[in-house]
């Protein structure tokens, strides 16, 4: 870890952490050596950027961009009546910060988890 602070100074060693092991969840074979291999990644995702102090300040503007389509917030109403969709996509957007990482697909994140969310459960 050191060798990483020393190679991305003022950086939120915790995003970077966190942007790496997503990328490690697509592979499809593991790497041989995780942190040599971080370390070429992070100096190469650093490279000529401005540090992050933190990481939260990105999620949260990946996520205020985050548009979801008419069709999915009408398809939520459905599949889950009673309930307001523009309150459960408020619900979906905080869990999605807590969670720390936008969906890459949002819509179908969205339908996955009002499903989760309001199964068993009366509206509030």
């Amino acid at each position: 870890m050191q060798k990483a602070r020393d190679a991305a100074p003022g950086w939120d060693m915790g995003y970077l952490e966190r942007s790496y092991a997503e990328i490690l969840k697509g592979l499809a074979k593991p790497r041989r050596d995780v942190e040599a291999s971080f370390l070429r990644w992070l100096r190469a995702f650093t490279r000529g950027r401005d540090p992050v102090a933190s990481g939260t300040e990105i999620v949260a503007n990946a996520i205020d961009k985050l548009v979801l389509k008419a069709a999915t917030l009408e398809e939520a109403t459905i599949m889950a009546p009673g309930w307001d969709a523009k309150e459960l996509e408020r619900m979906w957007r905080a869990w999605v910060e807590r969670l720390g990482t936008a969906p890459d697909h949002p819509d179908r994140a969205f339908i996955g988890w009002t499903q989760s969310f309001t199964k068993g459960k009366r509206p509030a």
